[in-house]
């Protein structure tokens, strides 16, 4: 890290300080000023337990949302994965036709790999017969 950075991030960090000082000062005397700041207790005293268990329509909507997600989250586990014998079939048929094709690209690489060595070993005999390369290399291939 630079001096620069470390010199320009103190500097950020001082400005949004000052600036985030001087806005809660002037949010809290707003909040005070319209009576925002009860804002959680007049909530709470408009919610209290005792008014929300009176509510069952809540109670219902929850109980039954909740067992719905978990008949949801729990079936695959129970009954297991619901695929046809179709899509069993096709998938086999797809896995099949990707290991054939794995081994013709392995074929391809293996006759790409043999036809670059020999094109590189007609280079190298070229360029020995006009001896530009070392002598101890043509040897070496010669063997």
């Amino acid at each position: 890290m630079s001096l620069r950075v470390v010199a320009t991030a103190l500097f950020g960090f001082i400005v949004t300080a000052i600036a985030s000082a001087l806005i809660s000062a002037n949010v809290r005397k707003l909040a005070d000023k319209h009576g925002w700041d009860n804002f959680l207790v007049r909530w709470t005293e408009r919610f209290r337990w005792e008014r929300l268990r009176g509510v069952w329509w809540l109670w219902s909507i929850f109980g039954l949302s909740g067992s719905v997600v978990l008949a949801l989250w729990l079936t695959p586990l129970i009954v297991g994965p619901t695929q046809s014998k179709d899509e069993i079939a096709r998938q086999v048929t797809l896995q099949s036709e990707l290991n054939i094709t794995k081994q013709e690209l392995e074929k391809t690489k293996q006759a790409l790999q043999a036809e670059r060595q020999v094109k590189t070993g007609h280079h190298q005999q070229r360029l020995c017969r006009a001896k530009i390369i070392s002598s101890k290399s043509c040897k070496n291939q010669m063997v």
